[in-house]
């Protein structure tokens, strides 16, 4: 099926068996990277709660937050791909 698949469409089908290792490897990478990223955000906001904000506590907080939805996202693309 997959032979055929690529003689129709050439560029569009990928070996699925090499691939896979490569999506099990960016995945585990991606967990990690998820972890910490979701680890600084909770460290960031932690400073921010119960305290007088400032401006560089609010850009701490928005930049951990804005890397940890962009983790969140290229986890979720390889999800997405692995199945």
């Amino acid at each position: 099926m997959v032979a055929h698949l690529k003689k129709v469409f050439p560029s569009k089908i990928t070996v699925i068996a090499e691939d896979r290792d490569k999506l099990t490897a960016a995945k585990d990478a991606l967990l990690k990277e998820v972890a910490l990223a979701y680890f600084y955000t909770v460290e960031a906001a932690q400073k921010v709660f119960g305290n007088k904000v400032d401006q560089l506590q609010m850009s701490t907080l928005m930049q951990r937050a804005t890397a940890l939805a962009t983790s969140l996202t290229s986890l979720m693309r390889t999800l997405r791909a692995m199945c």
